[in-house]
This record gives structure tokens, sequence and C-alpha cells, in this order.
């Protein structure tokens, strides 16, 4: 669970929010915050707007100190990292997850997803169903609830435009759904991102390679990850018009390959970020702990 931003000011939700890029965002009911606080012996509040961290021990009154205390301190930055730890019991790994992936013509799945699918199963207890929007067939489940994750990582038309039209189509079905935001906005896939930079920080300047965007939703979300990173990107469809590109180390911002990436020249070869052993291990465990 993750907690960004600032509280509202309803009297039975505490909503957490978010700018769209980079933090999970979800309405917590105060009765599972409870719960939470009675299962947990500690929370710890991480916040990059303080300049200390805080440890305070599990009660409902405690709780009300620390939402006390953001309001007082009138939040604006992100709260860096914010969570509940361990890992609490209303949390189940049970529910089954719903991936949502592009796929390639005529909904065919690259050998990289299924091998991640394999992995996946290893790690979780509960059914592992794949939802391709290049297959124009109809994909049902026979899944009640489904933990339904976009393994997108930008914000473009699939994720504002098909994604809801997926949601909806489930819930139409009488599918119990919690809709995940695209994986580009969560916290351990960017720093999953971040090292691999940092581990090839030695070879040459290093450039980062995107999908082209072209609305303004898309532009923030560039400029925040650029600010993250402290990298330059550009996208992939201008790689080839930049003089001296032998001089930079490309990084491939996608899933998986495509026909765009193969131009990209690394002399390790790779294409795609689930190529490098670091990040598809991360996203791994982040899919097996939802």
């Amino acid at each position: 669970m993750i907690l960004t931003t600032y509280l509202s000011q309803a009297s039975y939700y505490t909503i957490f929010k978010h700018f769209y890029y980079f933090n999970h965002c979800s309405n917590i009911s105060l009765k599972y915050i409870i719960r939470c606080i009675n299962f947990t012996p500690k929370i710890i509040i991480w916040s990059c707007s303080f300049s200390f961290r805080k440890v305070f021990s599990g009660s409902v009154h405690t709780f009300l100190k620390i939402v006390n205390l953001l309001k007082i301190n009138k939040i604006k930055g992100n709260l860096f990292r914010s969570q509940f730890i361990p890992k609490c019991n209303y949390v189940s790994k049970s529910i089954d997850l719903r991936l949502i992936i592009h796929g390639s013509k005529n909904g065919t799945v690259n050998p990289k997803i299924i091998k991640l699918l394999k992995e996946l199963k290893k790690l979780r207890n509960s059914k592992i169903e794949l939802e391709i929007l290049t297959n124009n067939n109809s994909q049902k489940t026979n899944s009640k609830s489904v933990y339904l994750v976009p393994l997108f990582l930008l914000p473009g038309k699939h994720i504002r435009y098909d994604i809801p039209g997926i949601c909806k189509r489930l819930r139409d079905q009488g599918i119990k759904v919690k809709l995940f935001p695209y994986i580009g906005s969560w916290q351990p896939i960017i720093r999953a991102v971040q090292n691999i930079l940092d581990s090839e920080i030695n070879i040459k300047p290093s450039l980062i390679l995107h999908h082209p965007l072209t609305d303004s939703i898309g532009f923030d979300y560039l400029n925040n990850l650029q600010k993250k990173l402290k990298t330059p990107l550009l996208s992939w469809d201008k790689y080839e018009d930049i003089t001296l590109i032998n001089q930079f180390n490309p990084i491939p911002y996608c899933l998986l390959p495509n026909p765009n990436t193969r131009k990209i020249l690394r002399s390790d070869s790779k294409t795609s970020l689930i190529e490098f052993d670091q990040f598809n291990k991360t996203l791994i465990n982040e899919l097996a702990n939802l």
C-alpha cells in the first residue's frame, strides 16, 4: 500500500492522491486502515517532504495523529515512499491476475511473456490470465474477482481508452475488478530502470529511447521521467537522425522487443527492458506481491 501526496477531507474514506506518473493510487477504506494497524506492529512513514523518519506504534489513536501531522504540515510534494511494513493480512495472493499486454499481430504473445507467466505462477497461488489488445476474439474468464494490471510503461492511448473499456466489460460480466495503474507509474519499476542506468554509468552517456507520444499527458510523463532518472530521453523514431549516435549508450524504454527497438545499437544486443535480468526480476516480484 503506498500513501501519496495529500489527504482528503472525507469522513469515511481516506483518499491518498498523486500525480498520474509515479505512484500507485487507490481509495482506502478506514476499516482497512484500522485492520492494517491492528495486524501490523509498526507503521513507518517515509517522506521526502520531511527531514526525518519516525516510527509509530500501531493504534487507531496513532493513525489519527499521523493524519493530523500530515494536515498540519500541508504536504504539497509526493510522499516519495510511504508504506505499511510488513505486509498486512488483507493482502491476498489468491486473487486472480489478468495482465493486459499489447500483443503482436493476430494476438500472438511474445515468448518472453510466456516465460514471465511461468515464473509468476511459481510465486502466486492464483490463476494468471492475459488480456491481449491485438486479439479480436472474445477473451473470457472464469474468475469472479481479478486484479487487472496493464503491462504498459507509458500513458498512451491504450491506457486512456482501451483499458477502461476492458475494465467495464469485465464488470458488466459480474466480475469484481481492481484496476491497477500501468507499470510505468510504479516506483519499483522506475527504480529498476535507474539501477540499469547506474550499472552502465561507466560505458557511455545513456540515452533512453521510448515510443512516440503526442499529447500533453504523455509529455508531462516524459518530462517527469527525465527529471527522475536525470537522463535524456528521445523518441525512437528520431534515433537514426542523431549524428554521432555511437557516442551514446541507448536504453530501450519498452517492455518487449518490437521492430523499432531492434534498430537500437547496443553491444549486448538487448532491445527491451525485460531482457535485463534486474528489471525482469523486479517486475515478477511486484506482480507476485499484488
